[in-house]
């Protein structure tokens, strides 16, 4: 893992601090957040000042907004699970669900996440190999599809149901679903954390698009997978730290009080269950939660300020997809990215993949760096998309964060759809187009062309990689993640910003506690 990329698992770390932040403790914010001044960062200033992001109402690919008013209840749009509250864009982090490639029982040392049964590769992907879209056909000579990162698109699936479900709990705790008990939410709020493929096979999707996605179930995606076991910490082998001993980003302990803990990222998303579980029982019990001027809040608003689902989805997102990538798919090689043996850019590229006497359609290394840009979500021809187009927020109305690009009908969550950080990127850049042109930022190509050119330096050798292609792949590993990680960093900027823009409306009839 470089540098930058460790810095940026810290800033998203913060970011989850950042976002438990709210009314008197959000002016904190910055050196005296309270002027209502600009926050900028050293990324070029990138949407360090994007204070006027307030058209985010119905962003359907807006998985991580904080607090969409007009989605509250939006349970079945594929893309807009948690806008609960982003009347201001404040939560367009890592936006959608990115999820991740979490582990699963048989996952357990992702060479070889190339073992699904449903992970071959994705020859029905439908996506013409050309110079820009993530499309490539195997050394074998068959034409078939060498890309595979199925297992990803399941976890970002997996992700998306999470915060779907929290998203619409206050609606179904009002509709007569009872939580009473310990115990009684944290299951239902496992089940997509833990998810047993196995014995939930028939689990429907809830996402919803038109046309009809391709995929019915997690399993139509990709079998076996759920999100806790790839959670920084449980997949320890390519870790650049022990999680369990040097994890930090969340100091008051008070948010354990009812289970799990702030020592590790998977306790302390147990932590966040526990509590989001209190209020639900409060709420099945008749005391609805309210902000300090009388406002009634979501049940995954505390009343101290805490918003549990954007805590929920962003911590993961940075804790599994970003970590995953980062800290494992494209890990190693270097003085300051060792890697471990086999993994990541370490991965074989002599010969195809072989597993249990069946020859995949691409190599160990192919698949590693796959499964990276899986972790990304972007769909396979996102350079044909407008930023505007990937973030829902104008261009052609048949591009709205997905296409059905093969003209077959159907939407492959595969391969036609942006999830998460993909989408954020495009966020990122159109605060900075419209605030700060002359600084030329673009996330979304530099990340995409990085993931793009690698892959196509793998698919164009037929042998182990030489010392000079080695190094010319870990420089695009390097502006690959760049562009991911400077979007997060911009986003960390984009909060602050956010949080001073609800911190001027206070005392005004425009304030909501909810929104702050």
């Amino acid at each position: 893992m470089s540098k930058l990329s460790r810095y940026s698992l810290a800033l998203l770390f913060a970011l989850t601090a950042i976002l438990g932040a709210c009314s008197e403790d959000s002016t904190d914010a910055t050196t005296d957040g309270t002027d209502g001044s600009t926050a900028t960062t050293a990324t070029d200033g990138a949407d360090g000042t994007e204070t006027t992001d307030t058209s985010d109402t119905t962003d359907a690919t807006d998985s991580t907004d904080a607090a969409d008013t007009t989605d509250a209840a939006d349970t079945t749009d594929a893309t807009d699970t948690a806008d609960a509250a982003d009347t201001t864009d404040a939560a367009d982090a890592i936006d959608a669900t990115d999820a991740t490639d979490t582990a699963d029982a048989t996952d357990t040392a992702d060479a070889t996440d190339i073992t699904d049964a449903t992970d071959a590769a994705d020859a029905s992907d439908g996506i013409t190999p050309d110079a820009v879209s993530y499309a490539f056909t195997s050394r074998d000579g068959s034409g078939a599809s060498s890309v595979s990162y199925s297992g990803q698109t399941a976890r970002h699936a997996l992700i998306w149901e999470l915060n779907n479900f929290i998203n619409g709990l206050s609606a179904a705790i009002d509709g007569g679903l009872e939580i009473n008990a310990d115990q009684d939410l944290v299951t239902l709020l496992d089940f997509y954390f833990r998810f047993d493929s196995e014995s939930n096979a028939d689990y429907e999707l809830k996402v919803t698009l038109d046309p009809a996605v391709k995929q019915a179930t997690i399993n139509d995606i990709s079998s076996g997978k759920n999100i806790y076991g790839k959670i920084a910490g449980n997949d320890p082998a390519t870790d650049h730290k022990d999680w369990f001993t040097a994890f930090s980003g969340w100091a008051d302990t008070s948010i354990a009080a009812n289970g799990g803990g702030i020592d590790n990222p998977e306790n302390l998303v147990i932590a966040f269950f526990e509590t989001l579980e209190e209020q639900a029982i409060a709420r099945t019990n008749g005391t609805q939660a309210q902000g300090p001027n009388g406002e009634d809040l979501p049940v995954f608003v505390t009343a101290d300020g805490l918003d549990l689902k954007q805590l929920t989805q962003k911590f993961i997102l940075g804790a599994v997809c970003f970590s995953q990538a980062a800290d494992d798919y494209l890990d190693g090689g270097s003085e300051i990215a060792v890697g471990t043996d086999g993994k990541g850019l370490l991965a074989d590229h002599s010969k195809l993949y072989e597993k249990d006497g069946s020859t995949k359609t691409y190599t160990a290394l192919e698949h590693q760096w796959d499964e990276g840009f899986g972790y990304f979500g972007a769909a396979r021809d996102y350079d044909a998309y407008t930023d505007e187009e990937i973030a829902k927020k104008g261009g052609k109305p048949d591009w709205q964060g997905y296409h059905d690009s093969n003209q077959d009908q159907v939407i492959d969550l595969k391969s036609e759809f942006n999830w998460g950080a993909s989408t954020n990127a495009a966020k990122r850049d159109i605060g900075a187009a419209a605030l700060a042109p002359e600084l030329g930022i673009d996330f979304t190509k530099m990340a995409f062309d990085g993931f793009l050119a690698g892959r196509a330096l793998l698919a164009g050798t037929t042998d182990s990689l030489t010392a000079e292609e080695f190094e010319e792949l870990q420089g695009y590993a390097v502006a690959a993640l760049n562009g991911w990680e400077h979007a997060i960093a911009a986003t960390v900027v984009h909060y602050i910003n956010d949080t001073l823009q609800d911190m001027a409306k206070i005392g005004t009839a425009d304030y909501s506690f909810a929104d702050h």
